[in-house]
C-alpha cells in the first residue's frame, strides 16, 4: 500500500491525494478482508472436521464400553438395565449435533430422532443443538 496515504511535514499519516489513491485503498481492504474470510472459513471448516471425528470416537468408545457392560452382567447373571430417559436424551443429543455438525437439516434430524430412537420431545433439544452451531 505505498503510496496510498500522504505523510504531513509532521510525520503523521494523512488522507490520500487523489481518487485514485482512494479506490486503490479501497480495493486493498476489499483483499484483505476476503483473505480473512477465507482464512476464517478454513479454521471453521477444519474445527467442524475435528468435532465429527471426536463425535464419532466418542459414540465408537460407547459403543465398546456398552458391549463390555452387558458381557460383565452376563458373566454375573445381572440383567442389562433399561436405559433411562437421560441416557436416551444424551444419545439423542450426541446423533443430533453430529447429523446438524455434518450439515443436516433441522427437520431430517428431526425425523431421524423420532423414526429410529422414538425421540418425542424433540423441539427444544433441536432448538439447543442447531443454536450451538451457529443456527444452520
Amino acid at each position: 500500500m505505498d503510496g496510498i496515504s500522504t505523510t504531513h511535514g509532521n510525520g503523521e499519516a494523512g488522507l490520500p491525494d487523489s481518487a485514485g489513491e482512494l479506490e486503490a485503498l479501497l480495493a486493498a481492504t476489499e483483499q484483505a478482508a476476503e483473505a480473512l474470510k477465507g482464512r476464517a472459513r478454513e479454521e471453521i471448516d477444519t474445527a467442524l472436521a475435528d468435532l465429527t471425528t471426536l463425535v464419532a470416537e466418542l459414540r465408537d468408545a460407547a459403543d465398546r464400553l456398552e458391549e463390555r457392560l452387558t458381557g460383565i452382567r452376563a458373566s454375573v447373571g445381572g440383567e442389562p438395565a433399561a436405559p433411562t430417559e437421560q441416557d436416551s436424551m444424551r444419545r439423542a443429543r450426541l446423533i443430533a449435533v453430529n447429523m446438524a455438525a455434518n450439515g443436516a437439516s433441522r427437520a431430517e434430524t428431526a425425523r431421524y430422532l423420532s423414526e429410529r430412537l422414538g425421540i418425542r420431545d424433540r423441539e427444544a433439544l433441536l432448538d439447543s443443538v442447531y443454536e450451538s452451531l451457529g443456527g444452520q
